[in-house]
């Protein structure tokens, strides 16, 4: 129940902070040699006259309506390998490794890895690599020889049970190069050979068939999850700033508006 209860916090904490980067939306022509003036794959919002006149950054603006929203515009190689070494470099990305490592630690798993310092650093080191070996073949390589998005596209119904049904297909179903969809052929086979991968540095008792294909299946129901979180980001973050403090309402907008200045400076 513990474990459960931490992994929801960290991935609801992974989505707050990579959201802008793996939602796609037309409105993100990213290109080679473009000047990035807002983080990659980020919503943007709509161009009317009360939301320019707020001030406030993109993250706190509500993004166009699907029916304003121009064509769907692939992102290059570059944008893709961006995407990677966004992810990998993420602060998350090592805390959760961080977790887990320590959970399996605690817990006694990978009894092969031995106790005290130098296990928990062999299982961060294993947990950290499977993470980042991943996200290479599923954000990058794959995509890239497949000609598919990695990003994911929120969906444009407003039904609850629909919109779960559409985040949990994504698993199966992502965008082509030119704007289809098509089999998620990329994140299917990116998680294949990052978890036979493991093979090469897990312990002796976690190789083999079997314990592959329950990481295989596991690493799929993780994105299932975080499809859903992603899904459903926004209309959380909306809830509880709608009943959060004022004060509280301020410090973020100023929090926000600073990193967003931070952003077009790059």
């Amino acid at each position: 129940m513990f474990k459960l209860l931490a992994v929801l916090v960290l991935s609801t904490a992974a989505a707050g902070q990579n959201a802008r980067q793996w939602v796609g939306t037309p409105q993100t022509p990213l290109v080679s040699g473009a000047k990035r003036t807002q983080p990659l794959g980020s919503v943007t919002p709509c161009d009317d006259n009360q939301n320019s006149a707020t001030g406030l950054p993109p993250e706190l603006l509500e993004p166009c309506a699907p029916s304003a929203a121009p064509r769907y515009v692939p992102l290059d190689t570059q944008a893709k390998f961006a995407l990677f070494t966004e992810r990998i470099s993420s602060p998350t990305t090592f805390l959760s490794a961080a977790f887990d490592a320590g959970y399996s630690h605690v817990t006694g798993d990978w009894k092969a890895y031995g106790q005290g310092a130098d296990g928990y650093g062999k299982r961060y080191g294993a947990t950290l690599a499977d993470t980042e070996a991943r996200s290479f073949f599923q954000s990058f390589l794959m995509p890239t020889l497949f000609h598919q998005d990695p990003r994911y596209f929120p969906s444009r119904k407003n039904g609850f049970l629909s919109r779960i049904t559409y985040a949990v297909s994504r698993v199966l179903v992502t965008k082509s190069d030119s704007g289809n969809d098509t089999f998620n052929s990329s994140l299917l086979a990116g998680t294949v050979l990052s978890k036979t991968l493991t093979n090469l540095y897990y312990p002796r008792p976690e190789r083999g068939f079997e314990p592959t294909a329950s990481r295989i299946g596991g690493a799929l129901l993780g994105d299932i999850q975080t499809n859903l979180l992603i899904e459903f980001g926004p209309d959380i973050t909306r809830f509880l700033r709608k009943h959060e403090p004022g004060k509280l309402k301020r410090l973020q907008d100023r929090v926000l508006l600073r990193k967003n200045t931070l952003w077009q400076s790059f």
